[in-house]
């Protein structure tokens, strides 16, 4: 009996420790959390901006955002970066760099090979290092004031920056061509406010054969240096023979001057209110280009690049022209800029500093060169 109840114990210990896995094992409960609804995981994607003269910066922040809508779990962390942290030693640096014409010496130390290229404009010994996103186009922007009544012109409806219900002064500005210009007006002391840079020269491009023939003569027949003073050619036009239909007379200082300005800054002042018609200049750019570049060679830098560049649409809002852009838009201003800026003449991002391409386009100024003649040879 004795052993009969050990053996028993046995038997009833060794089924308890089998069936023990089972009795301890605590059900679980199933995740029924929709996979749409979970936290997507996060990726960081670094971008750093050079400040600059393109005027986008708004642009950029809008577009970043809609990225990041698009391309589930990426973040971006923009960054404005000026050029001496680029190459620092203790440098970092992001996954895509966004810049201006002129900010870069050595993109082979910082930009990798693109694949597909597409244009001279991003190109250093013969490799492609960056894609020009957008670029911002000069117009000659005058006062209303300026315009006698019987001035042919033509009414410019409302802009795309502006709403369907417009200010009467925005509803009333006007497209101008070259021909059409108060030339006189021009001619006065101080009447035209200029840019540095290929601003000068677009000025000059448009100019009457005769009146620029004038100029030329003048400029080739002074011993002296050419007019063109620091803060841009504000005198030059004190040098030449006054032309017919102008008075012989000196003739006071104007107070508003017409201005070389971007299109985005013209647009910007009809928002205010200002009462002002434009006319579209050479189609040539120097520093005011917006490149885009990659320092590392992953997917969503590659995929936030490219989503760029389809965003044509969304710069010619802010004022700003992608290269190649097709639109069709009942506003005559920008019509007439897309169809100048078909195939814009962009100078190299790497040829030269900002301050050589400054020197280069008052150079080209003083000789009455070309401004797309200018930009060729920097290319």
């Amino acid at each position: 009996m004795r052993h009969a109840g050990v053996l028993s114990a046995l038997l009833l210990t060794a089924a308890l420790l089998c069936a023990m896995p089972g009795l301890m094992r605590l059900p679980v409960q199933q995740d029924r959390t929709d996979e749409r609804l979970r936290p997507a995981q996060l990726r960081t994607l670094t971008v750093w901006l050079m400040p600059g003269d393109v005027g986008d910066r708004k642009l950029i922040n809008q577009l970043c955002t809609a990225f990041e809508k698009q391309r589930k779990g990426v973040r971006i962390f923009l960054r404005v970066v000026p050029a001496d942290e680029w190459t620092g030693e203790t440098a970092v640096l992001p996954d895509v760099a966004l810049f201006e014409t002129g900010d870069i010496a050595a993109p082979e130390q910082l930009f990798l090979p693109l694949e597909h290229a597409i244009g001279n404009s991003g190109m250093f010994a013969g490799v492609q290092r960056a894609v020009p996103l957008w670029l911002a186009p000069n117009v000659l922007s005058i006062p209303q004031s300026w315009l006698q009544s019987t001035l042919s012109a033509t009414p410019r409806p409302n802009s795309l920056l502006s709403s369907a219900t417009a200010e009467p002064a925005q509803q009333h500005n006007a497209v101008l061509s070259a021909a059409a210009l108060p030339w006189p007006m021009l001619l006065r002391q101080g009447a035209t406010d200029t840019p540095e840079g290929v601003g000068w020269q677009q000025l000059l491009s448009v100019c009457p054969a005769q009146l620029r023939s004038q100029l030329l003569s003048s400029l080739l027949d002074s011993d002296a240096d050419p007019p063109v003073p620091s803060s841009g050619p504000d005198e030059w036009v004190t040098t030449l023979p006054v032309p017919r239909g102008a008075s012989p007379t000196p003739l006071p200082r104007v107070d508003t001057p017409a201005r070389v300005e971007t299109l985005a800054q013209h647009q910007s002042r009809l928002q205010q209110g200002e009462a002002l018609a434009a006319c579209v200049l050479t189609p040539a750019v120097s520093q005011r280009v917006r490149y885009a570049a990659l320092c590392r060679n992953g997917e969503d830098a590659k995929a936030f690049v490219l989503f760029l560049l389809q965003q044509k649409e969304a710069a010619l809002q802010h004022g700003l022209i992608a290269p190649g852009c097709e639109s069709s838009t009942p506003d005559p201003l920008l019509q007439s800029l897309m169809d100048a800026y078909q195939q814009p003449v962009l100078p190299n991002a790497f040829a030269h500093t900002k301050q050589e391409l400054a020197a280069l386009c008052a150079d080209g100024f003083a000789r009455c060169e070309d401004p797309v003649q200018t930009l060729l040879g920097l290319r």
